[in-house]
């Protein structure tokens, strides 16, 4: 029997604010809304701005 306390312990909203990256903390630096950085992690935004995003977030060394 496979049983967890959280199902969603691994999102990575969670885990990156687990790290101190809440939506509005990354939203300054990456010159992005809140909403938008909450849409990113959740799989919601656009494929060409997800790209960006991830792709900077990793240039500075966030583990997505």
């Amino acid at each position: 029997m496979t049983a967890t306390l959280a199902p969603d312990f691994d999102d990575l909203e969670l885990r990156l604010t687990r790290q101190g990256y809440s939506p509005k903390v990354l939203a300054d630096p990456f010159h992005a809304k809140p909403s938008e950085i909450r849409r990113f992690l959740s799989g919601q935004l656009d494929a060409g701005r997800t790209r960006e995003l991830a792709d900077r977030m990793r240039a500075v060394g966030l583990a997505l």
